[in-house]
């Protein structure tokens, strides 16, 4: 299935040079509600939707994007497995042919495990640090509670593969290496690193950081997603934030969906960081067509630089190695 993806991932880089652009990543961002309060999400950001859309509005949405040419669908919130029809719109989008993905908080009740491993292609658990770290940043007693679900749903999961996913903090950094270690121990089949959205969580220490992630990256090699060049942009970006505000999303390779249908280009929302406060959507996924979608016209989306590294880093990976750049965007 992977390397089917990969093939696909390739066709649309080779089309977008072309001109011929197909927002092969979606973010279905199905809910704003969520049952935790993280102190580095930004899910406040958002625009509170008016509503969010019906079962049916979103399978709707799932053929439009799916025609366009979207073929990796990421289900996103606030908390996705909140809503009840999760796993009916996602069992869909599968039905229809894509790679289907769920990222989630671990904060879900044991008995629906079995409905992510029979919906989803991967899931990737919002795992950042061991239990201190994690449970400073997510709320007491949360890592427990996600580390419960990750060891269940390996335990009993036939075909969906489990990724964790570290935010880096200035708190938290130091115990990269026990939780790599932790991890791989645990059976999971891999970790990604990310940096923090807010500014004032980013690494202090350059140095020390460096250290510790390259250290990591060279021992545990491919068990942590990404190549190492992205790795070596992650210390560049902590060093110089300022230089790097680039956008991949230029290139048409993902598209956003909110609860409410409002589509964009990007998953980070309006904020004095990144995106212009001035932002304006003017598409929903009810009312536009799927050749709106492929065409141009969303470009409309104003970047500051944010905090997504990934707009940096991929960009530079593609231009040096195209394989290396898409491998790093497939879960």
């Amino acid at each position: 299935m992977r390397s089917s993806v990969l093939l696909k991932f390739l066709l649309s880089y080779l089309k977008a040079c072309f001109g011929i652009y197909a927002p092969v990543c979606c973010k279905i961002r199905i809910t704003q509600n969520c049952n935790s309060n993280c102190k580095h999400c930004f899910r406040h950001l958002h625009r509170k939707a008016d509503r969010e859309l019906s079962t049916e509005e979103w399978k709707c949405a799932i053929n439009k994007l799916i025609k366009s040419g979207s073929f990796l669908v990421i289900f996103v919130g606030g908390e996705p497995t909140l809503r009840q029809d999760l796993f009916e719109v996602a069992l869909y989008a599968r039905q229809k042919g894509a790679y289907t993905g769920l990222i989630t908080n671990g904060q879900y009740p044991g008995i629906i495990n079995e409905k992510i491993d029979h919906c989803f292609n991967v899931v990737t658990f919002s795992v950042d640090g061991l239990r201190q770290q994690h449970d400073y940043y997510r709320g007491e007693g949360s890592f427990v509670r996600s580390l419960n679900n990750i060891q269940v749903l390996l335990r009993m999961r036939k075909r969906v593969k489990v990724h964790a996913s570290f935010v880096i903090n200035d708190e938290n950094y130091l115990c990269i290496p026990e939780y790599t270690a932790f991890c791989k121990t645990l059976g999971v089949d891999k970790i990604k690193f990310q940096p923090n959205f807010f500014p004032e969580y980013r690494v202090r220490d350059i140095r020390a950081f460096s250290g510790v992630i390259m250290e990591t990256k060279n021992k545990y090699k491919n068990f942590i997603a990404g190549p190492v060049g992205y790795y070596r942009g992650m210390i560049n970006f902590f060093q110089d934030h300022s230089a790097h505000q680039t956008c991949i999303h230029d290139d048409g390779f993902e598209i956003a969906v909110s609860s409410d249908g409002t589509l964009a280009q990007c998953s980070v929302p309006p904020n004095r960081y990144g995106v212009s406060p001035d932002f304006h959507a003017p598409y929903n996924i009810l009312t536009c067509s799927y050749k709106d979608i492929r065409s141009k016209k969303l470009s409309y989306r104003i970047c500051n630089g944010c905090y997504r590294l990934d707009c940096f880093m991929f960009k530079n990976i593609f231009k040096t190695n195209i394989f290396q750049g898409i491998k790093a965007l497939i879960p």
